[in-house]
């Protein structure tokens, strides 16, 4: 099966081929899958191939004579993938958030087998038109292609809206965490008295209104730096 695709972004404002990009096929538990010819893969330059048996062993089917694996109990269950079909959903993903750079962009391959489902179609066979008909059943595998992703580059307004988002989410959070131990819990008051240190009014103090000595907090600290004291590691005096 010869896979041709492209993306194209109108935001970002690139289009790029499959040939021109690089990818990787994962199994089932999100390894890369080690490819054999015929089989290609995200080589740049070379269009994807892959046979079906290879799709299928990457969505975790080892052969088709297994049973269907249905959770209705109306569906017949003994049956087989091959009899009664499938649907396999295959998705392509792009991104360029490893390399940061929207020339070179990767994609891998997601292969995964929709439980439950069966697929079928009815073919109508004229015989003498339109009288005589004959109605034949097909079953067989259905790949769905399914493309997603995300690109992207950097914008400074983005960044900026970022920062102040997340300041803002810090604020909100001091706030809350400050009502929560001044107000509300049992032991606000002491949280209170602890966290608010009242001080005395500065512009007393350049008007010669009161002296900083009059301040206990503010005295004991003039009263170390006389004494070229140096404050201990287990003495700490915090002003809020």
């Amino acid at each position: 099966m010869m896979i041709d695709h492209a993306i194209i972004t109108f935001n970002v404002g690139i289009q790029r081929n499959g040939v021109d990009m690089k990818g990787k096929l994962l199994s089932l538990n999100g390894h890369e899958m080690k490819l054999s010819p015929p089989n290609v893969v995200g080589q740049p330059g070379k269009i994807d191939i892959l046979e079906v048996q290879t799709l299928l062993e990457a969505a975790g089917i080892s052969s088709l004579d297994d049973p269907l694996v249905v959770f209705d109990a109306d569906l017949n269950t003994t049956q087989t993938m091959r009899y009664s079909g499938i649907i396999v959903l295959v998705v392509f993903t792009y991104s360029n958030v490893v390399t940061f750079d929207l020339n070179d962009i990767q994609y891998k391959i997601q292969v995964r087998f929709i439980n439950n489902t069966q697929f079928g179609t009815i073919q109508i066979i004229y015989r003498k038109f339109p009288n005589a008909i004959n109605e034949r059943e097909r079953h067989g595998v259905r790949f769905i292609f399914l493309q997603t992703g995300s690109l992207g580059k950097f914008d400074f307004q983005v960044l900026l809206l970022s920062l102040v988002s997340g300041i803002g989410l810090f604020a909100l959070a001091t706030i809350i965490v400050d009502v929560l131990a001044i107000v509300i819990l049992p032991e606000s008051s002491y949280y209170s008295k602890y966290k608010i240190d009242e001080s005395l009014v500065y512009r007393e103090i350049r008007d010669g209104k009161v002296k900083p000595e009059d301040d206990l907090t503010i005295a004991h600290k003039f009263k170390r730096l006389e004494q070229n004291e140096l404050p201990s590691e287990d003495e700490n005096i915090i002003n809020i």
